[in-house]
């Protein structure tokens, strides 16, 4: 399987600060199955910290990386902590959580990051650089240690060379991309879960039916992720979704591109 050659290949890796990217080709029942093999703490990249977090504070290694990222963000320019949610609700991450996260409950949000950071935490490790940094030899990070690698749903947002998308343009794509693998767990196809979700038959879905429906498959969104998935299938803005907008969505949202080819090395020796 896909998650038992990262297993094997997680040892020899090279570029491991481009390994996250590689994880972001796996479906979701695959990406926590690896977790469970290798832990949230050795998946864990400072250097490559861009992404999206679900953590579980009641697991110790995921408390740790929900610590080491509040930490990233206190010495970070910008707003690092995107759309962050603690057991569903938005969430401004209190002061005290800087020193201590709570024991339990479940945090989700985006990790972002400017430009300048990026290019910065690239080239030395971190964001200032360091002599005795541990993710550089001499101040600088390796070459081997970090490629171009990228994957094809970030190319829009994506600057070559750096292996993270700047800013926070990338969630709302991003985000998009985890609801359509929250249906593939349901059904292959979008004619499948768009006839799924169309509870009464009528050939349509509104707002609340979309909503209902997702939530009676066992796919919760947080408001502001059903207002977006909302806006980009009503594409033609008349208020209801159809099943060639449904279909557009679905492939939008899909696998790789025709053609595209990262610009890349080997990742492992």
């Amino acid at each position: 399987s896909r998650v038992q050659f990262l297993v094997i290949a997680f040892a020899r890796t090279l570029d491991w600060h481009g390994f996250g990217n590689v994880c972001l080709l796996l479906t979701q029942p695959e990406m926590k199955k690896l977790r469970g093999k290798l832990g949230p703490v050795a998946l864990f990249d400072e250097v490559s910290a861009v992404g999206y977090y679900e953590l579980d504070l009641s697991i110790p290694e995921q408390r740790f990386v929900g610590q080491e990222l509040i930490h990233l963000a206190i010495d970070e320019p910008g707003e690092n902590f995107v759309e962050t949610q603690y057991n569903g609700i938005d969430l401004s991450v209190p002061m005290p959580w800087s020193k201590l996260l709570p024991s339990k409950g479940l945090i989700t949000l985006y990790y972002c990051r400017a430009s300048s950071t990026i290019q910065s935490t690239r080239k030395h490790g971190c964001l200032r650089g360091s002599l005795d940094y541990p993710w550089s030899t001499g101040g600088l990070v390796p070459d081997d240690h970090k490629s171009n690698y990228t994957v094809w749903f970030w190319k829009d947002v994506y600057c070559s060379g750096w292996g993270q998308p700047p800013g926070a343009e990338w969630c709302k794509g991003y985000r998009l991309r985890r609801i359509k693998q929250k249906m593939l767990i349901i059904a292959e196809t979008a004619e499948e879960v768009f006839s799924l979700l169309d509870s009464d038959g009528g050939g349509e879905l509104e707002r609340t039916e979309l909503a209902a429906g997702l939530f009676r498959l066992g796919i919760w969104l947080h408001p502001k992720e059903l207002t977006t998935l909302f806006s980009v299938l009503d594409s033609d803005g008349g208020g209801t979704i159809e099943l060639h907008e449904f279909q557009d969505f679905w492939d939008n949202n899909g696998e790789r591109p025709k053609g595209w080819r990262p610009n890349t090395r080997s990742l492992t020796a």
